[in-house]
């Protein structure tokens, strides 16, 4: 996945759609629950923090591969712009999210505030693309 050159915007929106196609190419159950929580998550992050909604969703990724999914894109996302120490390729992707939480914990207000409003830019990509890739959407198409 290149999210290397153009806008910004761009390669949150080419980020966003590689995230959602795959998840969309997998089982049917895992998109389903990937779609619903990321049209929540901006909601999520708006009342709890951006903290506050990745332990959520991180004690819910346990259960519910849609929801370890979407944690795991938030992730990257946030280890790329802001973890410029931490190579996601070469990071156990299981600890990624947490290592992605360590990071923001520790650091200062303004640099969280940039995570915060980041991740908000990249769900609102999320939102509106798991429903042009929403493989029943597609089928009930036909």
């Amino acid at each position: 996945m290149n999210i290397e050159g153009g806008s910004l915007d761009q390669m949150r929106l080419s980020y966003a759609s590689s995230c959602v196609k795959e998840v969309a190419a997998g089982e049917r159950s895992v998109f389903r629950s990937y779609r619903s929580r990321t049209k929540g998550v901006g909601n999520l992050i708006m009342n709890d923090g951006l903290i506050g909604a990745v332990v959520f969703l991180e004690s819910k990724a346990k259960n519910d591969k849609g929801v370890e999914r979407l944690v795991l894109d938030l992730s990257r996302w946030i280890a790329k712009r802001f973890l410029h120490n931490c190579k996601t390729h070469d990071t156990d992707e299981r600890r990624l999210p947490r290592t992605v939480l360590d990071a923001m914990v520790h650091a200062s207000s303004t640099d969280y505030m940039r995570m915060t409003e980041e991740t908000m830019q990249l769900v609102r990509w999320l939102r509106q693309l798991v429903d042009v890739y929403d493989p029943g959407r597609i089928e009930d198409a036909r």
